[in-house]
């Protein structure tokens, strides 16, 4: 519909003009656009790396070994650090080149549908991911504790809701962004659809929950799309996925 790509553009021009970390936006514009669901890698990769941790005199490892380091991230607490460069194929590659990031993205990807996949098979795993879908962040509050425990303040978030179409069509989807905050409390989606492009994020009250609601680019696919979901902080998904927590465990141990 013609109302989102206005809405979409007026909200890049304000965007553009708002207190946007341009850094971070200019370094996730190198990042892969999602494609075979791989928003999970993408996200992880994104917050890994602009944690800027980079350890110049750490020896090189390949992209397999990262990517597992990155995703074993997703459920510690503890930060992590990486080579300023990895191996590729046998190729030394700096680890924030386009290259790394579409490799090192898929790779994170990869392991997360196969852990997922295995999880479902299993009347354990199927509890845990239903636990993990419903931690969801119930108020703006509760979001902000999360934000500005991070150093940065950008987050991955797990997102279950849906998709709506230039054509008026609904798609229920499962998604995962990083949320960003400003110093003024602004807070901006980075979505794997449209990477690097700040998506203003407007946050809806609702009685089952907080929803964040955005409109950004779809893929590569010269259409724009509103999304309305609700949201989990991915450190609590990935904790109650794998058992590592109990889903009862408070907000407030988790954004510490």
């Amino acid at each position: 519909m013609r109302h989102l790509l206005i809405t979409y553009l007026l909200c890049h021009l304000l965007v553009g003009a708002a207190n946007a970390k341009d850094s971070d936006a200019e370094f996730l514009r190198q990042m892969p656009t999602n494609s075979d669901r791989i928003c999970v890698g993408i996200s992880a990769v994104g917050e890994t790396l602009l944690q800027n941790n980079a350890d110049t005199q750490a020896e090189m490892v390949t992209v397999d070994a990262l990517a597992k380091k990155i995703f074993d991230g997703l459920s510690n607490e503890s930060s992590i650090v990486y080579p300023a460069a990895i191996s590729i194929s046998g190729k030394v590659t700096a680890v924030k080149d386009s290259a790394a990031l579409a490799a090192l993205s898929t790779r994170v990807a990869d392991l997360y549908k196969r852990v997922t996949k295995a999880a479902w098979k299993t009347t354990t795993g199927r509890k845990r991911l239903h636990a993990a879908r419903k931690a969801i962040i119930r108020t703006k509050q509760e979001l902000l504790s999360i934000l500005n425990a991070d150093p940065d303040q950008t987050v991955l978030f797990c997102c279950f809701g849906w998709r709506r179409f230039p054509d008026g069509s609904y798609r229920e989807t499962n998604h995962a962004i990083l949320l960003s905050k400003q110093s003024d409390d602004t807070i901006f989606v980075y979505d794997p659809n449209d990477p690097g492009e700040p998506a203003d994020c407007k946050l809806i009250d609702h009685h089952t929950g907080l929803k964040a609601k955005w409109t950004c680019a779809f893929r590569k696919t010269g259409q724009v799309t509103e999304q309305k979901y609700s949201i989990v902080h991915g450190k609590k998904f990935f904790r109650i996925a794998r058992g590592l927590t109990n889903p009862l465990t408070s907000q407030r141990e988790l954004a510490r």
